[in-house]
């Protein structure tokens, strides 16, 4: 029988710890947000750093609302310098 998520929590033992933490993981492997939200691998790969380097309980996507934006109908822009 399969655990549902609650049971699973109730039951770790302990309080878990899910930060956000995706920013200051970019210094980690030296990449900037602009790499981190447009590139899946960059992405993974920020967040595996972080994995090894604090092992916490579970990770976050990276979020950019631009996306919900542009679903939204609104015209998104994205400069190259900022």
């Amino acid at each position: 029988m399969q655990d549902t998520l609650i049971e699973t929590v109730r039951n770790y033992g302990r309080l878990m710890t899910i930060p956000l933490m995706g920013f200051p993981g970019t210094q980690l492997n030296r990449s900037s947000l602009k790499q981190n939200t447009f590139n899946w691998g960059t992405q993974f790969s920020t967040l595996f750093a972080l994995h090894r380097h604090f092992r916490p309980d579970g990770l976050f996507f990276f979020i950019d609302l631009s996306v919900e934006a542009s679903a939204l109908g609104l015209s998104v822009r994205v400069a190259l310098d900022e």
